[in-house]
Formats: C-alpha cells, structure tokens, sequence
C-alpha cells in the first residue's frame, strides 16, 4: 500500500511493480493472491473484492498461527473479527 501511495504522490501511474513480492519466499499463498489482485486490479474490481477477501481471511490465519492462537483457525473471518473484543484490540 505505501508503494502505491508514494505512486500517487509523484503522480506516476505505472504500477508494474509488484506490492506482494515481499510475501513470495515465506507466504506462497498470500503472494499468489496478491498477485491476482495487482493483475486484476484494472480489468476486474469485483474479482479484487474477492480476492482480497480470501487474502484477509487467510493473512489473519496467519497472524494467529504466528502469535500461537492456532483455535482461532477453525473460526470463519467474521467469527475472528467479533472476537477483538475478548482480547481487548482496538
């Protein structure tokens, strides 16, 4: 996102760079969706809605994983997100 940003600053619109090179070597799967939605972003804006549901769901399975909270994997999206409450983020 800040790639895109410091874009848009500058008033440059190539995008070619990819934003979710980061993720390849340890997030296989958060790459290969990143890479869909950098592909699509232009062509089809419903399928990066999609998509970057997918992505959230499964970088906040991530996210548990890493911080050893492995039951919040069997939960859906929107099970997790109600759960904030509980552990106080805000």
């Amino acid at each position: 996102m800040y790639y895109i940003n410091e874009l848009y600053l500058k008033g440059s619109t190539n995008l070619d760079r990819d934003i979710f090179k980061y993720l390849e070597k340890d997030y296989k799967e958060l790459y290969s969706l990143g890479e869909d939605i950098n592909n699509l972003v232009f062509t089809s804006p419903h399928s990066v809605i999609l998509k970057s549901r997918v992505f959230i769901e499964t970088l906040s399975k991530e996210i548990a994983t890493f911080e050893k909270m492995d039951e919040l994997n069997s939960l859906n999206l929107a099970e997790r997100l109600n759960l904030q409450d509980y552990f106080q983020v805000k």
